[in-house]
């Protein structure tokens, strides 16, 4: 199974990502760039935070489930209860 890199994220579509990280403020620092409110920036960034762990989640889920029907139809399992005594 393969986790997708964070930046892999904000590669995807990097116009939305420069679109977001210049928060619709001047490029001149000098016309309102100074003090500018973070707000889109930081949804944008919890947003995209968000999607990756809910694939992440999804990703792991799916890959623990199959690592346990493996490991139930392998006799894993039943020979761990027994070594533990269960």
């Amino acid at each position: 199974m393969t986790f997708v890199p964070l930046e892999e994220y904000f590669n995807a579509d990097r116009d939305r990502y420069y679109q977001n990280l210049q928060m619709g403020l001047p490029v001149n620092f000098y016309e309102g760039s100074h003090d500018p409110d973070h707000t889109l920036w930081i949804l944008y960034f919890v947003k995209t935070m968000a999607r990756a762990a809910i694939e992440l989640q999804r990703k792991a889920t799916k890959t623990a489930l199959s690592w346990l029907e493996e490991w139930l139809e392998t006799g894993f399992v039943d020979s761990v209860l027994t070594a533990s005594g269960q």
